[in-house]
């Protein structure tokens, strides 16, 4: 081929974002460059060595609204989060607003069904037009439900044990890689303890029984919770997914928190150490439980607490 055949492509990311008058500029200074537009921003990921901070967003998904209709927009930036989570009935226009915010921030969804919705046609045709918005975004990390080993999030009815999950977990994967090249699908958090009859399903034997949906899985989702200090630095606590194989592939942890009523001030010291642990251990992200919620998490919710503040001013300590 002659130099002169070759022609030369510049792709501009979401081009609505970009400076006005940019095509102009290549144009004067660029002549031999065509000029082309994604509408998918590239989506960046964790720094080598760094544990990205990261919040789980609302409870309720800001009940469908921007997440700048109620606090969680002032909640990222007062926190100065590298990441955010969340739920897939939010509105996507969400990740605008944190775009605007800071523009390479990690974002991931998790997919929100109710037990009611989890045969496999089901939450397919619940989840997929949800995900359809957020990776049209740019958007590529999915977690694949939630804490599956609780009777209230399908254990005993949708599946009886982890390779049942699993079963299902695969199907899944099938299905939404099909329809969404690039998809990144993660293995749900489990909900961490010990067993308890008709409530929870021990979730180290849940684990270990669901290996193909570990191995199939692009990620890992944990969620760890502690109720003192020693325990954020133990095993059965803050770093409970030490005990999980995850055959080498990046952990997020989807969910986390002290839900004791422990004075805010001091979880939130307790969260800036945390993250600084997570990054020692090469964990991909973390992402602590809740920034608003209606009802039910009365010891966690970061709205109307020092928690952001105290985040934000992490590298002052």
């Amino acid at each position: 081929m002659l130099a002169s055949e070759i022609s030369i492509i510049g792709i501009l990311v979401d081009p609505s974002r970009q400076p006005e008058g940019i095509e102009d500029w290549f144009q004067s200074n660029y002549p031999d460059v065509n000029l082309i537009g994604s509408s998918v921003p590239i989506e960046p990921h964790a720094p080598s060595g760094n544990t990205l901070i990261g919040v789980h967003g609302s409870a309720d998904g800001n009940w469908g609204q921007p997440m700048s209709v109620f606090k969680d927009l002032d909640i990222a930036k007062s926190a100065k989060v590298e990441a955010w989570k969340f739920l897939s009935n939010e509105n996507a226009e969400s990740v605008d607003e944190l775009r605007d915010y800071k523009e390479d921030i990690f974002i991931m969804v998790r997919l929100f069904a109710h037990q009611t919705d989890l045969g496999l046609g089901a939450f397919l045709d619940r989840v997929s037009p949800q995900i359809k918005e957020f990776y049209n975004k740019g958007v590529r990390h999915f977690e694949v439900h939630n804490e599956p080993n609780l009777h209230i999030e399908g254990m005993w009815q949708n599946w009886q044990n982890g390779k049942e999950f699993s079963d299902w977990f695969l199907a899944i994967c099938r299905n939404l890689r099909n329809e969404y090249e690039g998809i990144l699908l993660g293995y749900a958090g489990l909900s961490p303890g010990h067993a308890i009859p008709n409530v929870r399903y021990d979730p180290i034997a849940f684990h270990k029984e669901a290996d193909a949906a570990v191995r199939e899985a692009d990620w890992i989702g944990a969620h760890c919770y502690w109720q003192s200090r020693s325990e954020m630095l133990g095993q059965n606590g803050g770093l409970s997914f030490q005990r999980l194989e995850t055959y080498g592939k990046p952990i997020l942890i989807t969910e986390f928190s002290n839900p004791a009523e422990t004075e805010n001030t001091v979880k939130g010291l307790q969260y800036v150490d945390y993250y600084k642990e997570l990054a020692k251990l090469g964990v991909h992200s973390a992402y602590a439980f809740v920034s608003n919620a209606s009802s039910g998490f009365p010891n966690e919710i970061w709205d109307n607490t020092p928690i952001p503040a105290i985040v934000g001013d992490r590298h002052d300590k």
